[in-house]
């Protein structure tokens, strides 16, 4: 009987305090990604599958991955949106969305859809390929991507600050 009075005592006590936390209304969330952009991006990395080096085919194209070998395809895909209206970044509203690579020529992507079926059905994003140079060095890549939108705002990605495993890296 003396451990079942506790028991009550001490679940009684942990709803007491419990209780006034869980009635408090939950903090606001910011909207996404943030009230200080106006624009949002999100970059992926895939192979091609019809490298300029067909020693270094991946055996199933377009596969999602940030680690490529010396002479592979590297394709670039950006998708994003105008956060106050949430309309998709398209040749209507984008004047230029380009790869930024040191020590490489700037990568201009261009917009259009893939995969197979009709357009209508098909995804529409933004794409580029860049065939990593045999002389090019090993480890991760610090590129950039960069849009400028044509009423002027632009906006950018880097893999800086992300995790080592998660960045474009050259292996051998």
């Amino acid at each position: 009987m003396k451990r079942l009075l506790t028991a009550t005592v001490v679940a009684v006590a942990g709803a007491t305090l419990v209780a006034p936390a869980l009635a408090q209304d939950p903090p606001k969330p910011n909207p996404f990604p943030g009230a200080k952009h106006q624009v949002f991006i999100s970059v992926d990395t895939v192979q091609n599958s019809r490298p300029k080096n067909p020693a270094v085919k991946p055996t199933i194209g377009c596969t999602q991955t940030n680690f490529f070998r010396r002479g592979q395809g590297v394709v670039f895909r950006v998708w994003g949106a105008e956060t106050k209206t949430g309309e998709a970044l398209t040749l209507e509203n984008v004047r230029y969305l380009y790869v930024a690579i040191p020590g490489q020529p700037n990568l201009k992507l261009s917009f259009g859809a893939h995969g197979s079926g009709p357009p209508e059905t098909r995804p529409w994003f933004w794409t580029v390929n860049w065939d990593v140079p045999d002389t090019y060095p090993l480890g991760v890549v610090p590129f950039k991507v960069l849009v400028r939108m044509k009423d002027g705002r632009r906006t950018s990605f880097s893999q800086e600050g992300l995790a080592g495993t998660s960045r474009l890296t050259i292996t051998p």
